[in-house]
């Protein structure tokens, strides 16, 4: 039998809900990831007792919906498929089928998600923002399973069917087609070819266009791979630190971060445990990071209070390599505009590897990268 409420009932109470919680995460009553965690316990209230197949076709939105802030992707995409029976109008149609994709892809159903992307229709700046961003998902995704080239085959092919010309006047989406592709060739180690495509890129898109800057900072990244790293400027540390110089002869790891950033510390745990087991083997991680004025919720501080507050924030989240802190303007050296960024650096001091952002799966990669780079003979 149906739920005892219906999707869009169901949907309503959880915005009301998300609303009032988000209030205190503003009044600073409440943290951003206790604010995270009660919205997936709500949704997983509203969830309970409920089975898509019982429920009509048009309700399954707000049940979809739930499922995707619950992180229960396999349900979200059974109720998404049956809520685009109910041929839903736009926008709807194009909110359903993009996270239907984007279900597919965190289920590794990269036909079902290219077939679903196939069939949606770009009409404006919005959806033709949202395709770009799919597709280089997809492309990602093919390469994992079947290799760079062949992913980057399938980039090449939707970028020649996309309408850039009527729907990128500001380089968005050449910017995120093209940072795709150069990731791909990269691990190719096509590193020229991905260096010239970035600054064809550039030469497309308006100087006025914040995609213009994203695109400086992975031209700054591009031309990294293969030289030798940037020395940082450190204007104070704790640990053990004199230059990378002195580190030659030894695997770096240079992890850029913020205290304020969610995304870094959620790669935390995952960087003590890859320090933790290789080590051994000549691996040094360096935190790298800088000033900002503040500490969650201390405003207009000073920074010798700033730095006095990395100690217990490095004790709680068991970062036990040194950190260091270098001015803002010096992470544009590493094309570091988003955080946190991974650079590997090979035993002769030479960058090998960049990563921006985290998740779980992609860190397992680059950790993998890590562990061929530490297994060369030097």
């Amino acid at each position: 039998m149906p739920a005892a409420t219906t999707g869009t009932v169901a949907l309503s109470d959880f915005n009301k809900y998300e609303a009032s919680i988000r209030a205190d995460v503003i009044a600073k009553k409440i943290t951003y990831a206790k604010y995270q965690d009660e919205l997936n316990a709500k949704a997983h209230s509203l969830l309970s007792g409920v089975n898509i197949a019982n429920e009509e076709a048009a309700e399954c939105n707000g049940w979809a919906t739930l499922y995707d802030v619950a992180h229960e992707p396999k349900e979200a995409e059974s109720a998404w498929s049956k809520y685009l029976t109910s041929n839903p109008a736009e926008p709807n149609l194009f909110n359903a089928k993009t996270s239907l994709a984007n279900d597919q892809l965190t289920l590794n159903q990269t036909d079902d998600a290219k077939a679903t992307v196939a069939g949606i229709q770009i009409s404006d700046q919005n959806s033709a923002n949202g395709i770009s961003q799919l597709e280089s998902q997809i492309a990602d995704a093919i390469a994992t399973k079947d290799g760079a080239a062949v992913g980057d085959d399938y980039l090449q092919a939707q970028m020649k069917a996309f309408p850039f010309a009527k729907y990128d006047a500001d380089g968005t989406n050449l910017d995120a087609f093209t940072e795709e592709r150069a990731s791909l060739l990269q691990q190719e180690n096509k590193n020229d070819e991905a260096k010239q495509i970035v600054q064809d890129a550039l030469a497309k898109i308006p100087k006025t266009s914040p995609a213009f800057s994203g695109l400086q900072a992975l031209n700054s990244r591009t031309s990294l791979y293969g030289s030798q790293a940037p020395e940082l400027k450190v204007t104070n540390q704790y640990g053990d630190y004199t230059s990378l110089a002195n580190l030659k002869g030894k695997v770096v790891v240079l992890d850029f971060f913020a205290h304020w950033c969610p995304p870094c510390r959620a790669s935390m745990p995952d960087m003590h445990k890859m320090t933790g087991d290789l080590a051994t083997q000549g691996l040094q991680v360096i935190g790298v990071t800088g000033y900002y004025g503040y500490y969650f919720d201390k405003r207009n501080i000073s920074k010798t209070e700033e730095y006095a507050d990395m100690k217990p924030f490095m004790k709680q989240y068991e970062i036990d390599h040194p950190v260091v802190y270098i001015a803002q303007k010096d992470f544009a050296n590493y094309g570091a505009n988003g955080i946190p960024e991974f650079v590997l650096i090979d035993r002769t001091g030479t960058v090998r590897d960049i990563q921006v952002g985290y998740d779980a799966p992609s860190f397992a990669t680059f950790r993998k990268q890590v562990e061929s780079v530490l297994a060369e003979k030097s």
